[in-house]
């Protein structure tokens, strides 16, 4: 049967590292060591000092199709080199999105990807203060983050996919073009192009609404 041995890897600044990687009562990063038939089979970082979520993840470990112990941090800059294609516009909202789900997990001591509930992203989007559109927008952003992490075994589901966004959302309402507006685009139509045909086309191009304005 497989054994696991979990131990500290002392800092050079503890003050019990002569003790030995088995004295467990300091708050050095937490490692595994499993064995098969008196035969290492791997040595893994547990990405905690904490002991209590230590023995949780050497459990996972061996567990048949648990999820790999990836840093939230560094799951997010994997997905954002995968939208390293994308408009800058749009990486910058992906980013400031993942950034405040960074921001929100270090606070609430979270630091490994499959340590997130459904119920710790509800949290984090209950804080969030958006508006409906955006706030959809922002869970589009969150689906494709957790299916990257889904696809790449750092977690068991797409937690995302089972939080259900906005509804009933209402479009922009669409603003009507001022007085102002409309006296500075008729007076561009006239002034373009080079002759009476190019003003006169430029004129019938402009919104329908801006004619009846400039009929009366």
């Amino acid at each position: 049967m497989p054994q696991m041995l979990i131990w500290r890897r002392h800092t050079p600044k503890c003050t019990h590292r002569r003790k030995g990687r088995e004295f467990l009562k300091c708050s050095c990063p937490l490692w595994a060591d499993g064995y098969a038939n008196g035969r290492r089979e791997y040595r893994v970082s547990l990405k905690t000092r904490d002991m209590g979520r230590g023995l949780k993840r050497a459990a996972e470990l061996d567990a048949p199709g648990a999820p790999v112990l990836e840093p939230i941090k560094t799951a997010v800059k994997a997905f954002m080199q995968r939208c390293t294609d994308l408009q800058p516009s749009t990486r910058r909202k992906y980013l400031n999105s993942l950034s405040q789900l960074q921001q929100f997990c270090e606070a609430q001591k979270i630091d490994i990807v499959s340590d997130l509930t459904v119920e710790t992203l509800e949290a984090f989007r209950a804080g969030r203060n958006l508006n409906p559109i955006t706030s959809l927008k922002e869970l589009h952003t969150l689906r494709q983050f957790f299916g990257l992490c889904f696809d790449r075994r750092w977690i068991s589901a797409n937690i995302a996919k089972l939080i259900k966004g906005p509804r009933s959302i209402r479009p922009n309402d669409v603003e009507p073009y001022t007085a102002s507006e409309v006296a500075k685009i008729i007076a561009a139509s006239d002034a373009f192009g080079r002759g009476a045909y190019e003003r006169s086309r430029a004129r019938d191009g402009a919104p329908v609404a801006i004619h009846g304005i400039a009929d009366r």
